[in-house]
């Protein structure tokens, strides 16, 4: 796990572990704090432990192990080979494709995409889909990086896209996080949600139907994705070949107060 205190890593984590319990197997959780050669020290303990299977949501790369099967769930790893690998993911660019369409349907016109630089192809995905849609509308692409998921740094980067001179009335995030410091970001400099700018964001969390206002975000079906990774598990435990490699799941927009259109 790249980092458990993420909230969707954690629920993610939690319906993985409740799943395989009802098959009276027991979880290892290992945090990764997104280094590398963290991943790789855990991953060769857990092959020492001689486990049944490894499941990997930090995505930093593949393992191609010949014994003990192996599932990249959440994040597909840059380095994946097409029927070689075994990954369970949401609709990242249809996601981000969907947050976007929203905001056009609301009437914004300059939508910019917040998100990470890091190189986890969620975020790369989600660009693609947020290109997708503005590129369809007419509309320029703008986007403002950060290089971290982090509130305050959102906060930060909205604050000083907005003292560029940008006109910005859309802003689609890539995660729930970003989205509400963003909103910080906006309310400091006198910019309304959703009077003056409308926002979504992307994982559904509890944060982001607790905030004020609260955000429209991009729900991940968890409970779905733990269910399927566990059973291409059981496959791969039986030495049988999953009938998909690549398994891509729903996601659904769900909208709050952060798109309303005010009058």
């Amino acid at each position: 796990v790249p980092d458990i205190t993420n909230p969707h890593f954690a629920k993610l984590v939690l319906e993985i572990e409740k799943k395989l319990f009802e098959y009276s197997y027991l979880t290892v959780i290992c945090n990764t704090n997104e280094v590398k050669e963290l991943e790789q020290k855990h991953v060769d303990t857990l092959i020492s432990q001689r486990v049944s299977g490894i499941l990997i949501i930090s995505g930093c790369k593949t393992y191609d192990l010949i014994d003990i099967p192996v599932i990249y769930v959440d994040r597909c790893p840059d380095d994946y080979r097409e029927n070689q690998h075994c990954i369970v993911e949401s609709d990242n660019e249809g996601g981000a494709y969907l947050a976007a369409k929203k905001l056009i349907e609301c009437g914004c016109k300059n939508i910019a995409l917040l998100y990470s630089c890091h190189t986890d192809r969620n975020q790369k995905m989600r660009y693609r889909g947020y290109k997708r849609a503005v590129e369809e509308a007419g509309f320029e692409e703008k986007t403002i990086l950060v290089d971290s998921i982090s509130s305050p740094i959102a906060t930060e980067a909205v604050k000083k896209y907005i003292e560029s001179g940008e006109i910005l009335d859309g802003l689609v995030c890539t995660t729930d996080a970003l989205a509400i410091g963003a909103v910080i970001g906006l309310q400091e400099k006198h910019l309304s949600v959703p009077e003056q700018v409308k926002i979504t964001g992307f994982d559904d969390s509890l944060l982001a139907a607790l905030y004020h206002p609260s955000i429209s975000s991009i729900r991940q079906f968890v409970s779905l994705v733990a269910e399927k990774t566990v059973s291409l598990l059981f496959t791969m435990m039986d030495g049988k070949m999953p009938d998909s490699m690549h398994n891509i799941l729903p996601v659904r927009m769900i909208e709050r107060d952060s798109t309303k259109v005010t009058i």
